[in-house]
């Protein structure tokens, strides 16, 4: 099952990222530019209000803004808005505006709706579940080096889903293109084919801990649990009860059930 936190990512942390682009001072000649009609200032500047990114935070006049870009035909104010809807932030949830908006933006080939309008596909969302269609999108937006489209081909190539054969030699393919690009799940599937030997690749320990690693110091619950396991036992590390310890308890932390568990057992 392809994981849900594989989408883009949530609407505020792209918000966010859009502001750091943009940059985060607001001056008159952008504002004067977005009151021209110009759609990408508009875009800007709705980002900036939305996320009081060197402005004073006004989400009502934000969405206003990125709503004039969409309505302009920027993909990013598509892709933004359409996410927007789908998730409920800042406007109520409604599956068939965020299916609108995103479809525009996948016409314009954004990459971040194409995965978007995939998991939307996959939940049967205001659409028939089309798995089929759904790999259809992150093959799409995994051509144009888009890393979650990348990771989830992979996922369905690991699973036989979406009208793919199963295949392991190119679910690590394509695990390792986004994994190369810092994308924490997909570095954690590359270190699971390694401590497994799958994927054509033969078991190595080692190369498994080294990728573990990369996706554990991301925060990726799964990858510090397996991290954990081989610190305690001194597969491809050198043992370490320690940083086992604090692996441990940070995958527990963060919400993962095997290590809250092994905490437990461990009277911890």
């Amino acid at each position: 099952m392809h994981p849900m936190k594989a989408v883009v990512a949530v609407t505020a942390a792209v918000v966010l990222a859009c502001a750091a682009a943009w940059g985060a001072a607001l001056d008159e000649e952008l504002r004067s530019a977005a009151e021209r009609g110009d759609a990408e200032a508009q875009g800007k500047l709705g980002v900036m209000l939305l996320t009081g990114a060197g402005v004073p935070q006004d989400r009502a006049e934000g969405l206003k803004w990125i709503r004039m870009a969409a309505e302009q035909g920027s993909a990013p104010a598509q892709e933004l808005l359409g996410g927007m809807y789908a998730e409920g932030k800042g406007v109520a949830r409604d599956d068939t505006q965020a299916l609108k908006w995103l479809r525009m933006a996948v016409a314009q080939n954004d990459g971040n709706a194409m995965v978007r309008l995939a998991f939307l596909h996959l939940e049967g969302r205001s659409v028939d579940k089309d798995a089929v269609e759904a790999t259809r999108l992150f093959r799409q937006a995994a051509e144009q080096g888009h890393r979650v489209g990348q990771f989830n081909l992979g996922v369905s190539y690991a699973e036989g889903d979406g009208g793919v054969a199963k295949d392991e030699v190119q679910a690590l393919q394509w695990y390792r293109k986004s994994a190369d690009q810092g994308y924490a799940d997909a570095q954690f599937a590359v270190g699971l084919r390694y401590a497994t030997g799958r994927g054509g690749v033969p078991a190595n320990m080692t190369e498994a801990a080294a990728w573990y690693r990369k996706a554990a110091d991301q925060g990726q619950a799964q990858a510090q649990y397996a991290l954990a396991l081989l610190y305690g036992t001194g597969k491809g590390v050198n043992e370490d009860a320690a940083e086992a310890m604090r692996l441990l308890r940070q995958s527990a932390q963060a919400g993962f059930v095997p290590a809250q568990k092994a905490l437990k057992q461990l009277g911890q």
